[in-house]
């Protein structure tokens, strides 16, 4: 667990619909930008939020059309949160991150670090065949077998 500045949420596309979007947000109080936001929808990217009053930052990711994204928005899990939102499970958050880790060139402490958390917060709980199935098919298998090896606690 870390105390984090920041959060990460997938959604559905939702083309044409950017404006509307955009608008829910009052720009004394949020930052969104509408190109940024039309790009990423486009891109099947990322677009922010922020909170300007705490500086909170929200990183929107718009979802793919990958059988990795397919699998994940399947496999997500409901919570009974006042809104009922919807959250992966932890090997999707490894992969995530280990294929942000590799994009990023493997230069984040951060997100190697979130991996080698899951990993000893859900030790003995994680799906490893989905995880060796999907790491290889990402082009992060090597990256799971180093954060295993990392997320070894000694002793």
């Amino acid at each position: 667990m870390r105390y984090t500045d920041d959060a990460d949420l997938t959604v559905e596309p939702f083309p044409g619909k950017e404006a509307a979007f955009v608008s829910r947000f009052d720009p004394k109080e949020y930052y969104v930008d509408l190109r940024a936001v039309r790009d990423a929808i486009q891109q099947k990217s990322s677009f922010k939020i922020i909170r300007l009053s705490i500086a909170f930052k929200v990183d929107i990711f718009i979802r793919k059309e990958r059988a990795f994204d397919q699998s994940m928005w399947q496999r997500r899990a409901k919570v009974a949160t006042p809104d009922l939102i919807d959250f992966i499970t932890p090997e999707d958050v490894i992969l995530l991150k280990l294929e942000w880790y590799r994009i990023g060139e493997e230069i984040s402490e951060r997100q190697w670090n979130d991996v080698i958390g899951v990993m000893r917060v859900r030790k003995g709980q994680l799906d490893e065949s989905y995880l060796d199935h999907w790491a290889t098919e990402l082009g992060v298998g090597d990256l799971l077998v180093r954060a295993r090896e990392d997320a070894v606690i000694p002793g």
